[in-house]
């Protein structure tokens, strides 16, 4: 079973990204697939994502009629708030594909991009995209993909990360699609900082600390009045 965010369990998640890798026409090709994933946690419910799936226009043409239309695949992705681009650089050595950009929910990130993202009790984040290993009849291999990186931005220090992925600051980076292609596929954990007071909280506490200090000068006031007119 895979985890919801804020731990409510849901069935096994749809690995959308890597079905997409897996259509006949992209499983033909060697050295040519892009694949880039992006998140970023902005907050306790709320992840930035840039993905973009493509493959090199020189190898797309010999494929002649049999050119995929990378937005219109089924399973891709389409998370609320997340909108789909078609795009086609120029040259052979350009991309043809689709990117997908924009901010959206735990929920739905979960129930249809083939990742896992989640916040457990313990105030720790864990990262998953289940790996190809899994998949029964899979022909996806490392050899496809010209162009691979998956990149998770957690809001706190990271605590673990797998494969030959690296870190900077609290950012984790798998750039080698090997790691992709084992059972248990791309994960990383991280903490989740602990709540502070926000700008918009501050002028309110500073508000109440008057109030105490008012309050307390006050009550002073009143001690000295009494005792000085018994």
């Amino acid at each position: 079973m895979a985890i919801l965010g804020y731990g409510v369990p849901m069935p096994r998640l749809p690995r959308s990204l890597i079905a997409l890798l897996t259509i006949p026409t992209l499983v033909l090709l060697s050295g040519c697939v892009r694949l880039q994933a992006d998140y970023t946690i902005l907050s306790n419910n709320k992840v930035e994502v840039a993905i973009d799936v493509g493959a090199r226009n020189d190898a797309l043409a010999e494929l002649g009629d049999d050119v995929p239309d990378f937005c219109q695949q089924e399973g891709l992705m389409d998370p609320e708030g997340v909108t789909k681009e078609e795009y086609s650089e120029d040259g052979d050595a350009g991309y043809t594909g689709c990117r997908l950009t924009g901010t959206t929910t735990l929920t739905s990130l979960n129930d249809q991009s083939g990742t896992s993202l989640l916040l457990d009790g313990d105030n720790t984040w864990t990262f998953r995209m289940e790996g190809n290993d899994s998949m029964e009849g899979s022909l996806m291999t490392t050899d496809m993909f010209s162009d691979f990186l998956i990149r998770v931005t957690f809001p706190g220090e990271v605590l673990t990360h797998n494969g030959a992925s690296v870190v900077e600051g609290t950012t984790v980076t798998w750039s080698d699609p090997a790691d992709l292609l084992t059972k248990e596929g791309l994960k990383a954990t991280a903490e989740n900082p602990e709540p502070t007071l926000s700008n918009a909280a501050v002028p309110w506490f500073w508000i109440a600390m008057s109030v105490v200090v008012i309050g307390a000068g006050v009550v002073a006031v009143l001690v000295l009045n009494r005792r000085r007119h018994p």
